[in-house]
Formats: structure tokens, C-alpha cells, sequence
């Protein structure tokens, strides 16, 4: 009897393989490698369905935040971090919000515009960051998809046709540089009699990470005059208050035209956006405003 209890006890032994030495059963931890919904560098991770039995990798990139899959299905990982701090990677989402999936690209950047978003670029391409964006060049779309306007004609003039062209107008012998009260060059094109509410979307293209210096150059008639500036529902800026351009011996402030530095700063990573120009409280007419890096 003790020699027949001793086999048993050998034989079990025999059978008790260790963790690191079977196999595991299909289905078992499926997608263990994924599950961190958090990469380091900003990777979005996607924890897979354990019970799918597909084992899951985790595809991490160490800048660009691609995004990673572990298994059949799953739910969005979250960001590694926040979106709008410069030289962070992925861009995964799982707030809700209505962008497109992370994973898709445009190009070599990641797209971020809005899920549905039926707009496009004037002239097919999208204006770039860093760099200035022409205040007249808004989206194509028409009214409620690509500006909100009550007055919508067509332009043609100084260059720059547009059939939906709502108030546009070009610098002529009207206009003066502020604070020099010289000649502004003609031909310049811009948007006046803008109303409190109104947007305007540009598709965009951020190249660079970064923190942007924001400048611009307007006509402006009083001291409250303000914009904002958004790229998602999560990048975006306060209201910027635009300087007044008076003087000139009482010269009309519309037509009197500044450059003005440092209006304010956001914090962008690379990716294709549509950015939406908000007027908050007018009084202005605006050419252009530029997005430095810092």
C-alpha cells in the first residue's frame, strides 16, 4: 500500500507542470499584453475581450502614439497623456467626444477632425501650422457646415473668387498701417462687418508638437474686441482680446490696420484639425493670424 501511495504521489508530481512550461488555454488572459489602457509615450492602448481567445499585442510607438490592439474586440484606451500638451503621442479617445478614431491618418499625421464633418479646404489644401492662416480662406461647405454668416455672396476680386464669399473686401487707398498711419498695401483681402457669433472652420494641418505663439493682423475699433480658437472640444483657448488699432487723427479704426504679437498661446500636437475662428465681441476686420512655435 505505501509503495502504491508513493506512485500516486510521483505521478502527480509529474503532472504538475509549471506556469512558464504549458501552454495557456485558448481564450486564457487574450489580449494580456494590451490590456494597459495606458502606453507609455502616449500610446492608446485597446484591452481585448478575454472571452474572444485571441491574444493580444500591444503596437507601441515611442513617439507618434500609434495605437495599439489586443485581440478581436475591446474598448479605446486612454491617453498616455493630456492631447493638448506638446510632444505627447497617441491620440486615443474614449470620452465620447465626436472625432475619429485615433488610428486614423491623413498623410503622415493623425486625422482629428470632427466625425461627420462634410467640409473641405478652399482650394483642396488644408493651410498649415506653423504658419498663417488667411482669415478669407475658410472651409468650403456653405452656411452652418463650414461658417455661420447671415450674408452670403460671391467675390471676385483682388485675386480670390469664392461663390460664398459673406463679407469679403480688399484693402485700397481706404486702409492705413497702424502706428505708422502709412499706406497699408492694396489688394489685401479680409473679412468686415462681422458679427457677434459668428465662426468660420478651416481644415488644418499641425506639423510640428509644440507650444504656438498667436498673432495677428486686424482693423479694430474698440478695446473689447474678442476671438477664440478651438481644434477639438479639448484644445482650445479662452477669448483673446484683440488691441485696438485708434489713432491716426481720428482715421477710421476699421481701416487702420496692426500687427499684434503674443494675442495668446496653445498647445497643439501634430495632426490634421478643423480649427473654428469664433467671434465673441466684434468690432473689427480681420486679415490673418499666425501660429508661431515657441
Amino acid at each position: 500500500m505505501r509503495a502504491f501511495c508513493l506512485a500516486i504521489v510521483t505521478l502527480t508530481a509529474s503532472l504538475g507542470c509549471s506556469s512558464s512550461d504549458a501552454p495557456p488555454a485558448a481564450g486564457d488572459n487574450a489580449g494580456a499584453a494590451g490590456s494597459s489602457s495606458t502606453q507609455e509615450g502616449g500610446g492608446a492602448g485597446v484591452s481585448s475581450d478575454s472571452s474572444g481567445g485571441q491574444g493580444g499585442t500591444s503596437s507601441e510607438t515611442s513617439s507618434t502614439g500609434g495605437a495599439s490592439t489586443g485581440g478581436m474586440t475591446g474598448t479605446a484606451g486612454q491617453l498616455g497623456s493630456d492631447a493638448a500638451v506638446a510632444g505627447t503621442g497617441g491620440a486615443g479617445n474614449d470620452s465620447g467626444a465626436s472625432m475619429v478614431d485615433a488610428a486614423s491618418f491623413d498623410g503622415n499625421v493623425p486625422s482629428m477632425t470632427p466625425a461627420g464633418y462634410t467640409g473641405t479646404p478652399f482650394g483642396g489644401t488644408p493651410q498649415t501650422i506653423p504658419g498663417k492662416i488667411e482669415v478669407e480662406r475658410y472651409d468650403v461647405g456653405g452656411q452652418g457646415v463650414a461658417f455661420q454668416n447671415n450674408v452670403t455672396k460671391a467675390f471676385n476680386k483682388c485675386g480670390l473668387m469664392r461663390s460664398d464669399g459673406v463679407e469679403l473686401d480688399c484693402t485700397d487707398n481706404r486702409d492705413k498701417s497702424s502706428p505708422s498711419c502709412a499706406a497699408e498695401p492694396a489688394g489685401e483681402v479680409y473679412l468686415g462687418y462681422i458679427a457677434a457669433g459668428e465662426w468660420y472652420k478651416y481644415t488644418v494641418v499641425v506639423t510640428e508638437p509644440g507650444r504656438y505663439a498667436i498673432s495677428g493682423h486686424e482693423g479694430v475699433a474698440t478695446n473689447n474686441v474678442q476671438v477664440t480658437f478651438s481644434f477639438t472640444p479639448e484644445i482650445k483657448t479662452d477669448p483673446i482680446t484683440l488691441p485696438s488699432t485708434v489713432g491716426c487723427g481720428g482715421f477710421e479704426a476699421y481701416h487702420l490696420w496692426g500687427t499684434h504679437n503674443a494675442l495668446g498661446q496653445i498647445d497643439l500636437m501634430p495632426g490634421k484639425y478643423v480649427m473654428t475662428l469664433t467671434m465673441v465681441k466684434v468690432g473689427m476686420n480681420l486679415d490673418w493670424f499666425a501660429f508661431t512655435k515657441m
